[in-house]
């Protein structure tokens, strides 16, 4: 029997389980105190006690669904050590001889031991507010064999990992040492083979950009080295231009004096005989032969021009006023300098090739102007024949290739051009030349591109 005045009450308790004699079944209460609120004194003061009783029947349905092994066993006890509620068929009310804690520690208790001839993991605990204890225990053998399959999945998980990594690790291998091996292959050879070959790595990463600037740099060598080819060939070649001119000057300068006398004896007869023509004539080609043989290579262009007015004085009295002469220059670009007798072999082709063969009067036009890309420009332009696109194309090859053959007609043209055009470009560099313009009926332009060489002797050049 219980003492509901005494102190044990004033909190809910739970009791311990008690038998109901009429049904056999085993029950537990809750006994909650209750005060009353009406006390005049303002003291709350215990009127009774509210008494719930609970079936053990309900508490053990609980427990069974608490299995966590096969073999677990799960116990609630009173303070009597009796059982309350259970998951092994222990009927509640029965004493429970197996003590696996030890009395008057409140606080969770975990231990091995064995339990039914198996190592179990034994844990208990005491309930607060209530004189209870909850027992569980679980063989150890079967809580290792749920974490079998977590283990073979971990330790086949462990395994694809490793087969995984090593595959990635090799392809990472592959894909960055073999291209910095065939770099490394190719640099160690790049000197005995030809500047031609290049890296081929398909590889964007930084190995290819690596690869890729390193064929870059070879195109940059390789144009160098091709430019260094190329100036020394044309030095070699303005060497030897140079040689053979200087030998042509020797051969023509055997006795240049007798033939210089000999335009001057022409001269004095043509006065003694009061031939104007004749006096002119010689005089005009003594000025051609002495400005040709002086050694000035480099002279202005108002020596070019002057050259020209004297062939085209022999050309005058040769053909009667059949040709105008129309000359476009500043005093201040006719003070500019230029290579010698470039203009006049093509003011020549003008007349035998274009202004010759028309019917009526021919005009012929040279201008002379600094052009907007930076160098001199020189048209000597004619109404003349002109040629068709055939004749042109054989005109240009021969310019271009230089050819030195006897031709005829209207390619022979090409031999004296071409000098030009290769003289130009072996002092100046390959901007610099001739070009060729024509249309048949119509006419022809020759346009001449030189450096801008000042008065000062100083030349400007383009690249």
């Amino acid at each position: 029997m219980y003492n509901f005045q005494s102190k044990e009450f004033i909190k809910p308790v739970f009791s311990s389980i008690v038998r109901d004699s009429s049904d056999a079944f085993y029950y537990y209460s809750y006994i909650s105190p209750i005060f009353s609120s009406f006390d005049a004194t303002g003291d709350y003061s215990k009127i009774g006690n509210c008494i719930f009783l609970l079936d053990t029947r309900e508490l053990e349905k609980l427990v069974n669904t608490t299995e966590l092994t096969k073999n677990s066993l799960f116990l609630i006890l009173d303070s009597d050590n009796r059982v309350i509620a259970s998951n092994k068929g222990l009927k509640a009310g029965d004493y429970y001889e197996n003590v696996f804690w030890q009395d008057g520690i409140s606080s969770t208790v975990k231990d091995e031991i064995v339990y039914e001839g198996k190592k179990s993991l034994v844990q208990y605990k005491k309930m607060e507010n209530v004189d209870w204890k909850v027992i569980s225990v679980l063989p150890i053998a079967e809580l290792t064999s749920d974490m079998k399959p977590i283990v073979s999945l971990g330790i086949w998980m462990g395994i694809i990992m490793i087969v995984l990594l090593t595959l990635i690790g090799s392809i990472f291998m592959y894909n960055t040492t073999r291209p910095v091996m065939l770099i490394v292959r190719f640099l160690s050879h790049v000197g005995e083979r030809n500047l031609k070959h290049r890296l081929k790595i398909p590889s964007t990463n930084e190995v290819g950009i690596i690869a890729t600037h390193i064929n870059q740099m070879l195109d940059n060598v390789e144009t160098m080295t091709r430019d260094i080819v190329d100036n020394q060939t044309s030095l070699y070649e303005a060497e030897l231009s140079k040689k053979q001119a200087k030998l042509s000057a020797l051969q023509s300068q055997i006795n240049p004096h007798f033939l210089y006398n000999t335009l001057n004896c022409l001269s004095s007869i043509g006065l003694a005989y009061d031939v104007s023509e004749v006096v002119s004539i010689s005089s005009a080609m003594s000025r051609i032969f002495r400005y040709s043989i002086k050694g000035q290579e480099i002279v202005s262009i108002k020596d070019e021009m002057s050259c020209i007015k004297d062939y085209l004085l022999i050309m005058d009295i040769r053909y009667k006023g059949k040709f105008e002469i129309v000359i476009e220059m500043d005093e201040s670009f006719l003070d500019m300098k230029s290579l010698k007798m470039i203009l006049q072999p093509i003011v020549e082709n003008a007349m035998y090739h274009g202004l010759e063969m028309k019917t009526g009067v021919g005009r012929l036009f040279i201008r002379g102007c600094i052009s907007e890309q930076g160098y001199m420009q020189i048209e000597i332009e004619d109404n003349g024949v002109g040629m068709t696109d055939i004749q042109l194309s054989a005109l240009r090859k021969g310019i271009r290739d230089d050819e030195n053959l006897e031709l005829s007609g209207t390619e022979k043209q090409s031999i004296g051009l071409g000098n030009i055009n290769k003289r130009l470009k072996l002092q100046f560099g390959s901007p610099y030349g001739l070009d060729v313009e024509s249309e048949a009926g119509i006419g022809t332009k020759v346009t001449v591109r030189l450096p801008i060489i000042e008065p000062t002797g100083k030349i400007t050049l383009i690249t």
